[in-house]
């Protein structure tokens, strides 16, 4: 685990598991995953964010002591999202990163301050008489969900997460332990009662919204005199509703959340699985209806943007163990060459990644998957990137993507039969780099390339 302040501002938008932050943002880097990209928290969140944006923090920078809580936050924000592979690999290793840091052994407990003793006078005894009476009481009387009622009251009054308002009422009834010794084994009673999983699952007010978005969203979908029209009469309201109810399942409890849908009893049903895409493959190959065709490449690349991590894709292990997929290539790469992204539809989805850059990345990330391209689709490729890399502007987002690409199929193909193509691209790299206004994580990644041309 290590400690980085962001250098520059990095924002997620078409980055599957990414996670946006500003300048001097203090990170947290649970795993580095790959040279460019690493998994961190923040007080967001958790995500994936790119090396070259960090720089080592300074170990008297006082956001250190709350490292934990935003470990914590992560992964409360984890389990109440919709989890497929790379959520959950995440949220084992933030979980084995809290686990393993538990474990160390923690100093002994300081001793509670000792009041000292005065004369005993009649007015003392009777005051102290007193007090003991009203703490008796209070322990009596303390109900046992006072402190989720507390951290209810403090969520809705807020609007912060479920997690972040417990560790706000834990830090507000710690604080009146040490003014108040008197009542310390009552507030006890109220901060143990704040890990009572069986409390957190029962009703609250976000049972009651999430229940009120869900009954809007089935309404606008058994709507009869809309089902003929395109859903983009209904866009703004039915994205309304789905960012209020992403906003429970990220900062509700989530206990609370399942026993909301789970009233239903509804299961998951995993459809989508390696059979089923190596029959879609052989569909492709046998390229006997172009336009079914074409269809089927188009769900894979969309598909495809659902694994952030290479090593955890379904698909890349299909194109390995096939080690040959020739009409799938020749389609992909006509899409690469156009420019075209299956995944964008409407003009609100610019800023998201491109499907067809990400499924060739992820492809070339690995030399037993890069192995399906021929020489002369390496070529063609090298042109088209030192095509895209001379067009697009100083700090344009697509070409860090294309520079990116670039470095991956340097490191993961053979060059010796290409070497026409790496002089061109070596001058094409030189020229942007040394442009003024060339971004810093494009230089580092130019950096990478040129040393590996140099081996």
């Amino acid at each position: 685990m290590s400690r980085f302040v962001s250098i520059s501002d990095f924002s997620a938008e078409g980055t599957p598991n990414g996670l946006s932050f500003a300048k001097d943002c203090y990170l947290v880097v649970i795993e580095k995953l790959s040279e460019h990209w690493s998994l961190a928290c923040s007080s967001e969140g958790a995500g994936l964010v790119p090396n070259n944006h960090l720089l080592s923090a300074d170990d008297s920078d006082p956001r250190a002591s709350y490292v934990d809580e935003y470990v914590e936050n992560a992964i409360s924000k984890l389990k109440s999202q919709r989890k497929g592979k790379n959520e959950n690999l995440f949220l084992k290793k933030l979980e084995k990163y809290l686990k393993a840091k538990n474990r160390c052994p923690k100093g002994p407990a300081p001793q509670p301050p000792q009041i000292s003793k005065s004369k005993e006078t009649t007015i003392g005894e009777n005051l102290a008489s007193r007090i003991d009476s009203s703490r008796r009481s209070l322990e009596n009387q303390t109900p046992d969900e006072l402190g989720y009622d507390l951290v209810g009251k403090v969520r809705q009054a807020t609007s912060i997460s479920h997690n972040l308002s417990k560790i706000a009422v834990k830090t507000v009834l710690g604080e009146i332990q040490k003014a108040y010794p008197s009542i310390r084994d009552s507030l006890n009673n109220v901060l143990e009662s704040l890990n009572n999983e069986d409390i957190e699952g029962k009703e609250s007010i976000d049972c009651e919204k999430l229940r009120d978005y869900l009954k809007e969203i089935e309404l606008h979908k058994e709507d009869t005199q809309q089902r003929s029209w395109a859903c983009q009469e209904d866009e703004s309201t039915i994205l309304n509703i789905l960012e209020n109810i992403l906003s429970i399942l990220q900062n509700a409890h989530t206990n609370s959340i399942k026993k909301e849908l789970f009233v239903d009893h509804c299961k998951p049903l995993n459809t989508i699985d390696h059979e089923f895409l190596e029959n879609l493959f052989q569909e492709i190959e046998a390229d006997e209806d172009e336009e079914m065709c074409n269809l089927l490449l188009h769900f894979l690349i969309c598909f495809n943007l659902h694994f952030e991590l290479p090593q955890e894709n379904l698909i890349m292990e299909i194109i390995e163990n096939k080690g040959y997929a020739k009409v799938f290539t020749e389609k992909l790469m006509v899409l690469f060459n156009r420019g075209d992204d299956p995944a964008t539809m409407f003009s609100y989805q610019q800023n998201q990644r491109n499907s067809v850059i990400k499924l060739t990345s992820d492809i070339f990330s690995n030399t037993k998957t890069a192995i399906i391209f021929y020489t002369n689709d390496i070529i063609v490729l090298f042109d088209i990137i030192e095509r895209q890399i001379t067009n697009l502007e100083d700090g344009d987002q697509l070409r860090t993507e294309f520079l990116s690409l670039c470095d991956l199929v340097v490191k993961n193909t053979d060059l010796e039969d290409i070497l026409d193509s790496i002089k061109k691209i070596e001058h094409c790299l030189k020229l942007v780099k040394d442009s003024i206004t060339c971004p810093d994580h494009d230089r580092l990644i130019i950096d990478e390339i040129q040393k590996t041309l140099k081996k």
